[in-house]
């Protein structure tokens, strides 16, 4: 082939043409070939009859680049390589292995020792108080598990205040103990109901016109039960007056009624008139109250507490006959007594 004739790119070149190596640039803006192509191969001309420029078999889809910065062979065509750059990326230190982010100093974490040891503290004081005795023993348990946890910290060197944290363990741990045992007492106190201070009504059976006295200065006046005619019902008026000098809540007594020995049911009993609540010192009021008792009974037992936060007084009534007549200390003929028909009772301002 000479010169002048056209080189065929679908076929290969002769034997007797050394074959370059075709190999790819070394990358992205890899500099062109540095020695011009030779004058014995000549690029095509065009391209064949038939087909559309440019869709040709492309010169640099060889062999792969062998390993990449490899200089250019002359005569190669520009191809495709590895881009530079495009490498494993290298972490940087920062929080938790996290690249791009620089690693901050850690302090000693001393918070909740320190929290710890502060709260035995205040639970140690207040555990000395009977009213506080709860929160003395809320705050102690606190302390108590703030201490352990800073503990365990200063332990595994993450804190630097051990003997703070233990501080906190042993007085939330004295506290808590002591705030217990209070508490439980206090709640007991507080449930136990203000108890009848006077004789009549604990000591012995009160009756008519007795003064019954409560410990915090409530007493009751009960006069004698007025009986229907036709004696199904009895009518039982009690009077109450706070003599104390705080208020007093009689908004929830309550009457269980005794015939003869036999307790009546709840239904027998129905409250008809409390004009009470909360009685400031000095004050008082009435309730009135009807038991239904079967006809012939001749004694009517009461237990009668004036609050719901009070103590049972007991009382007894005769209603017709029994021996409550022969009673030296009943109301006889001259002074029938017995009854509140709007008068003053003994010892009750009302």
């Amino acid at each position: 082939m000479t010169a002048e004739q056209q080189h065929n790119p679908f076929r290969p070149p002769d034997d007797s043409v050394a074959a370059a190596p075709s190999q790819p640039p070394s990358g992205y803006g890899a500099p062109p070939p540095s020695s011009p192509t030779p004058p014995h191969v000549q690029p095509p001309a065009g391209p064949p009859p038939g087909q559309a420029p440019g869709y040709g078999a492309q010169p640099g889809y060889g062999h792969p680049q062998s390993a990449y910065g490899a200089p250019p062979v002359p005569g190669a065509q520009p191809g495709y390589g590895a881009p530079p750059g495009y490498g494993h990326p290298q972490p940087m230190p920062g929080w938790g292995g996290a690249p791009g982010w620089p690693q901050g100093p850690v302090g000693p974490r001393n918070g909740l020792g320190t929290a710890g040891l502060v709260l035995g503290i205040i639970a140690a004081v207040l555990s000395c108080t009977f009213v506080l005795s709860p929160v003395a023993l809320i705050l102690g348990i606190l302390a108590l598990v703030f201490g352990l946890v800073g503990a365990g910290r200063a332990r595994r060197g993450q804190a630097t205040n051990r003997v703070a944290a233990l501080g906190g363990l042993w007085t939330g741990a004295g506290a808590t103990l002591v705030a217990a045992v209070l508490t439980v007492v206090l709640f007991v106190w507080a449930s136990q109901p203000i108890e009848v201070e006077s004789e009549a009504g604990s000591a012995y059976l009160a009756e008519a016109l007795d003064e019954v006295a409560y410990a915090d200065g409530v007493t009751v006046v009960i006069g004698s039960p007025q009986v229907s005619p036709d004696g199904a019902a009895v009518t039982v008026t009690a009077q109450l007056a706070n003599d104390s000098d705080t208020d007093a809540d009689l908004l929830e007594g309550g009457l269980t009624g005794y015939a003869d020995g036999e307790e009546l049911p709840g239904d027998a009993v129905e409250l008809e008139g409390m004009e009470l609540g909360t009685v400031p010192p000095g004050d008082g009021g009435t309730v009135v109250y009807t038991v239904a008792v079967p006809a012939g009974t001749e004694e009517l037992g009461i237990d009668f507490s004036p609050g719901s936060g009070y103590e049972d007084s007991y009382w007894v009534f005769t209603l017709s006959g029994g021996p409550a007549e022969e009673d030296p200390t009943g109301p006889s003929e001259e002074d029938p007594g017995g009854e509140l028909p709007g008068d003053e009772p003994p010892s009750a301002d009302v």
